[in-house]
């Protein structure tokens, strides 16, 4: 696995409830326990990682401690430093480091150029994976990781308000002129009687699904909200969601 060679993955819904932080997060894990060096950086202005981690909020200000600093003129080394200093060590997955925000509001006022910086920090970091988790809000930053990203995957409940508005990301994906390979789809919480067919929302949001994730009940994700993620479940829950990864970092 080269650490050259940093690959950029942002998971991004329009809609809230789409279960786009248990995905970010249950990914990055298991990327990280197949042996990849795995940051993951909570970009959201209003998310939930530090919760789902089980991280005490004292450790979750990496994030904004690292955009305080780097304010200031320096030279890139040090701002490297200052980034690994607000790495988050993750408490069982040796390979798996965390970069965590408590401030909403430094996250929302983040421009693109110090999106390509910020971008730049976390390549000399020398890791495989860098997993973005944002919020639905649209800003520069997320524009910029949208441009910077190899893959953008966006969770889909699959039901009409959630196409809608993914449809309307995909207009603003074209008038941006982003790559329409790198946006994919993952039918996440797939509802027998709600959701829309694979095919069906394809056609509606113009991008590929690439695989589907069932709806696995209230108590799923009661146990999510808890910190047990899938990686830690057996079963069915567990394949899924394993080979859901598989197909986000090889499609």
């Amino acid at each position: 696995m080269s650490q050259y060679n940093t690959k950029f993955i942002t998971v991004y819904s329009p809609q809230g409830g789409n279960g786009k932080s248990v995905l970010a997060a249950t990914i990055a894990e298991i990327y990280a326990l197949k042996g990849y060096e795995t940051i993951l950086v909570d970009a959201a202005e209003y998310g939930s990682l530090s919760a789902i981690l089980n991280i005490p909020f004292a450790q979750a200000h990496g994030f904004d401690m690292m955009l305080d600093r780097i304010q200031s003129e320096l030279e890139e080394e040090k701002k490297a430093e200052y980034l690994r200093s607000g790495l988050v060590q993750h408490e069982t997955i040796k390979k798996l480091k965390m970069l965590l925000s408590g401030d909403p509001i430094s996250i929302s006022l983040i421009k693109e150029q110090r999106a390509e910086e910020i971008c730049s920090i976390l390549k000399s970091q020398n890791a495989d994976i860098v997993i973005f988790d944002t919020s639905s809000e649209l800003s520069l930053f997320k524009l910029t990781l949208f441009e910077m990203s190899e893959k953008v995957i966006v969770p889909i409940k699959g039901d009409l308000t959630s196409v809608l508005r993914t449809g309307l990301l995909q207009d603003i994906w074209r008038q941006s002129g982003f790559a329409s390979s790198k946006l994919n789809l993952i039918l996440n919480m797939k509802d027998k009687k709600t959701s829309l067919s694979e095919d069906e929302i394809e056609k509606k949001c113009g991008a590929k699904v690439i695989c589907s994730i069932p709806d696995f009940g209230a108590e799923f994700r009661k146990k999510c909200n808890e910190g047990i993620l899938p990686v830690k479940m057996r079963g069915k829950i567990k394949k899924i969601f394993l080979e859901a990864a598989e197909k986000i970092l090889n499609y």
